[in-house]
């Protein structure tokens, strides 16, 4: 056998390995299940949480579920959940379609009644206006890159605060 053949039957063997791990391999009965029967992909989050998803993120191993009645921590891989705040306890109206990020006990939520701020991991909040003026900006979505988190508003208008800041 020549050192090319060898090269290509190496090949194709890690190729054809890689290949059924992503088709056959994903199957795990710890994971969340799967109550489409395959159909679309969908999973059930568990009895925890309630309302429609609006967005996920992730810090760490740590992952957020925003909906519309509430936000929820998963640590355990999307196998259980905890409700870190309810939109009646913040009195929004319209959900977290805005989503949220966070770093460690620091979390930050985009609302229809703009943002909420967090330094202890969700045991208390307040909504941080400050910076914004008068206007009435519904927060459609919040990120953050580096030591900056961004506020895109309804109305076209971005601001920005550095992570850990209240004013935008």
């Amino acid at each position: 056998m020549t050192r090319h053949t060898r090269f290509s039957a190496l090949f194709l063997a890690v190729a054809a390995i890689y290949i059924s791990t992503l088709f056959w391999g994903c199957s795990n009965p710890a994971e969340p299940s799967d109550t489409s029967g395959g159909a679309s992909g969908s999973w059930s989050l568990g009895g925890a949480v309630t309302g429609s998803v609006q967005n996920l993120w992730v810090d760490g191993s740590t992952l957020y579920c925003c909906t519309s009645s509430g936000v929820f921590r998963s640590t355990d891989t999307a196998r259980t959940w905890t409700q870190v705040v309810s939109s009646s306890q913040l009195s929004v109206a319209g959900g977290f379609d805005g989503g949220g990020v966070a770093r460690g006990s620091t979390l930050y939520l985009g609302t229809s009644d703009f943002a909420f701020f967090s330094s202890n991991s969700g045991t208390s909040w307040r909504q941080i206006r400050s910076g914004l003026g008068s206007t009435n900006y519904i927060c459609e979505g919040i990120y953050l890159t580096g030591n900056r988190v961004f506020y895109g508003s309804n109305v076209g208008v971005g601001f920005r605060l550095n992570f850990g800041d209240t004013t935008w």
